[in-house]
């Protein structure tokens, strides 16, 4: 399919859509928007990586690489897990308040609690400093990219390397500067599929068992963060590491 082979007419389209993508994700905390980007960024990932490896043994689905199939579907599978699993938990926030508001209509809710709910709506505020963070260290990220596609090249072509280094290094960023589990997880998961685009550029031919095996990979990691944000939920009623923390240390005292 030409769609999915890089040409000088659809060159720039994929490298916007990389970019735009990974930015969603650094920058966004709405599942509406961030679990769309991840499915791109997987897609675009899987097209330069077929594209840009230079191998004559070519395993195809039909008309489609199975490397960009398989790449591409296993993108989908782990949005679809990381949307399931934050449209579950809002749900159950939900339903935590409206309990908690019938309790306090009835007069059994107490001040410990409305103290508390009131320190959270604080905490939930748009606040101007949790999109300049993510947007600076974005910038930083593209500028060591640049500089190191530039100065460090490996795989013979820039695009290969662009999205190799941009990749990792937002997923990186994300890790880094992640408020809540799940985006933590958004951003391990980012940074391993800048990983196995090295992998990708750097291998010899297509291996349908290796391509099975990385796209099965990419699922449980997803399975894992669910399971985990699900755990930490239950257990602490947030996802957010700074109110766990501070609610650890309280326990502590």
């Amino acid at each position: 399919m030409d769609f999915l082979t890089l040409t000088a007419g659809n060159y720039i389209f994929y490298i916007g859509l990389l970019v735009a993508s990974c930015v969603a994700l650094a920058v966004y905390k709405d599942w509406v928007i961030i679990t769309p980007a991840l499915v791109f960024q997987y897609f675009v990932v899987a097209v330069v990586a077929n594209d840009q490896n230079g191998t004559a043994q070519r395993v195809m689905l039909g008309s489609i690489p199975l490397a960009v199939f398989l790449k591409t579907m296993s993108g989908v599978i782990a949005a679809l897990i990381i949307f399931l699993t934050g449209y579950a938990i809002i749900i159950e926030r939900r339903r935590l308040k409206q309990q908690e508001a019938e309790e306090d209509a009835a007069g059994t809710g107490g001040l410990r609690r409305f103290f508390r709910r009131q320190q959270k709506e604080q905490l939930s505020r748009f606040r101007y400093i949790d999109y300049m963070l993510p947007i600076g260290t974005s910038i930083i990220a593209a500028v060591a990219t640049y500089a190191f596609a530039t100065l460090l090249p490996f795989s013979g072509n820039f695009l290969g390397d662009f999205a190799f280094y941009w990749t990792f290094s937002i997923g990186v960023t994300i890790m880094v500067v992640g408020s809540d589990i799940l985006k933590l997880g958004i951003g391990l998961l980012t940074a391993l599929n800048g990983a196995d685009l090295l992998y990708s550029l750097l291998r010899s031919g297509d291996n349908p068992l290796v391509l099975g095996f990385s796209a099965a990979i990419t699922i449980l990691l997803a399975l894992l963060i669910s399971y985990l944000a699900i755990l930490f939920y239950n257990k602490l009623k947030t996802l957010n590491l700074s109110d766990a923390f501070t609610a650890g240390r309280k326990a502590v005292k």
